[in-house]
Formats: structure tokens, sequence, C-alpha cells
């Protein structure tokens, strides 16, 4: 299990915990920029959880309210 890099919460990866078989819940977002993830606390070493990176990518203009 990862733990969110930005509220904490604990949720499943599959990039980071482990390949089985499946893509990950997070390749279904579009793109989200490097800068957008940064300025939400992200610096690439760990996931954000599923509904952080909706909120990111919401406030990043790619996702609609």
């Amino acid at each position: 299990m990862s733990n969110c890099v930005k509220c904490g919460m604990t949720f499943h990866c599959v990039m980071a915990d482990g390949d089985n078989g499946q893509a990950c819940w997070c390749t279904t977002l579009p793109v989200i920029p490097a800068d957008a993830l940064a300025r939400a606390g992200g610096d690439g070493s760990a996931c954000f959880c599923p509904t952080c990176l909706e909120a990111i990518a919401r406030e990043a203009g790619l996702r609609q309210t």
C-alpha cells in the first residue's frame, strides 16, 4: 500500500506497490503537468491518492468539476 504525499491516506498504486497485470487507476486520468503536481506537494518520490489526484487535475483545468 502507498500513502498519499498530500493527505496521507493509504491507497493502492499498481506502479509503486507492484504490477498485478492491470493498469493503475491513475492511467485513466489525463496527463497532469509536473508543475501542477509540484504545486500540490509532489516531488516525484511518491503518489497521490485518487481523491487528491482528481482535485489536482480539476485545479489544472484537466477535469470538469
